[in-house]
């Protein structure tokens, strides 16, 4: 139709639609991700943000496509380990009822879903730092990295502190509310890691405001004419 944009002009504009909706989504999943109960939205939020973030990566440059692309698959890693070790202690609870056998049965598979979903945090960290490593100012990405290392070292800090609860899997028998009283438990000590979840959430904010209300740059001082 006349007076549209080519083809070639509207790519560079939808893909920076793409990027700002998935700064905006994944500093929704950021606020939310650490809160129990709730985490599973803040999870769907981020993944959403990030694969809107992976398919407008073109819109900055080569280097930070491909920093999003690496991010993308690390995000991804660290959803299917901490997924994994989530899903296999379900089943192992499953398990362990139908059969009648008390709670402390549960303890290998507590202790793994507890310490080995620290590597998923880890690449989680990680790939949230590079998604939006060339989206924010240079003096703006040593606080991202030292949020992602406040991030892993929250979590472990997490770990550490919520493993005395590993005691309340004790000769009970496993009942579908004692599981989920337990991991409740577990989740209540995530709430450390609000620091770095919300500091990250205010970048991608930030990154997200700049994007869709620019600075302008102010105008040269006009001189006066001489007299």
């Amino acid at each position: 139709m006349a007076g549209e944009p080519p083809v070639a002009k509207r790519r560079p504009i939808r893909w920076w639609r793409r990027t700002r909706w998935g700064l905006l989504l994944t500093s929704i999943g950021l606020i939310v991700l650490w809160i129990p109960l709730v985490a599973a939205l803040g999870a769907l939020f981020l993944s959403f943000g990030s694969t809107f973030l992976f398919l407008g990566s073109k819109a900055v440059s080569r280097k930070h496509e491909v920093s999003v692309s690496v991010a993308f698959v690390l995000l991804t890693v660290g959803g299917v380990i901490i997924g994994i070790f989530f899903v296999a202690f379900l089943l192992e609870s499953l398990y362990v009822a139908g059969r009648g056998l008390p709670l402390e049965s549960l303890l290998i598979p507590a202790q793994r879903l507890l310490w080995d979903t620290t590597w998923g945090t880890a690449a989680f960290a990680a790939g949230i730092a590079l998604q939006i490593n060339y989206l924010v100012a240079e003096r703006q990405r040593r606080v991202v990295y030292g949020l992602c290392l406040l991030l892993f070292l929250t979590a472990l800090a997490a770990t550490w502190l919520s493993e005395p609860e590993l005691a309340f899997l004790d000769s009970s028998p496993v009942r579908s509310s004692s599981v989920i009283e337990f991991l409740l438990r577990l989740s209540l000590w995530r709430m450390l890691e609000a620091p770095a979840y919300l500091g990250l959430a205010a970048v991608h904010m930030q990154a997200y405001w700049q994007r869709v209300f620019p600075t302008q740059p102010a105008p040269a001082p006009v001189a006066d004419p001489p007299s």
